[in-house]
Formats: C-alpha cells, sequence, structure tokens
C-alpha cells in the first residue's frame, strides 16, 4: 500500500506541475499579447507621424507649385495685357 501511495502522489505532483506548466504558458502569452499591442502602438504611431510628415511635405510642395503657376500666369498676363496696350494705343 506504501508504494501505491507513493505513485499516488507522485501523479498529483506531476498533475500539479501541469497545472503549474499550463498557468507560467498562460501568464508568457499575456506577455507576449502585451508587448505586440505595445509594438503595435509604437508602429501606428510611426505610421501616423510619417504620414503627418509626408502630407506637410506634399503640401509644401503644392504651395511651391501654386506660387511658381500664379507667377508664370501673372507674366503671361501682364505680358497679353502689354501686347494689347501697345496694339490698343498703337491704333
Amino acid at each position: 500500500k506504501e508504494k501505491t501511495k507513493g505513485k499516488h502522489k507522485d501523479k498529483s505532483k506531476n498533475k500539479k506541475s501541469e497545472e503549474e506548466l499550463k498557468e507560467e504558458e498562460e501568464a508568457a502569452d499575456k506577455e507576449r499579447e502585451k508587448e505586440l499591442k505595445e509594438n503595435l502602438a509604437r508602429t501606428l504611431e510611426f505610421v501616423h507621424e510619417s504620414a503627418r510628415l509626408l502630407i506637410q511635405s506634399i503640401e509644401g510642395r503644392l504651395c511651391a507649385w501654386r506660387s511658381r503657376l500664379t507667377l508664370v500666369l501673372d507674366l503671361q498676363t501682364a505680358t497679353v495685357v502689354s501686347q494689347y496696350c501697345h496694339v490698343y494705343y498703337e491704333d
């Protein structure tokens, strides 16, 4: 009977060890999930900041392009007006 009791105790120890292992695995899974969420949050923050900087850069380029276009249109308008005035006053 003593041998049987000893084996029975070993099984309960093994069972307890399995439960402890399962709890440790669950804790490790929760820690990994927490780390993944933190990494995802940092990645999203980085993507958001990159998009903001890209938009800012595009806006700057558009403003510069618009300024150049306005200048070209102003020069063309001035040329047309000048030619018109020249023709008008010659007549």
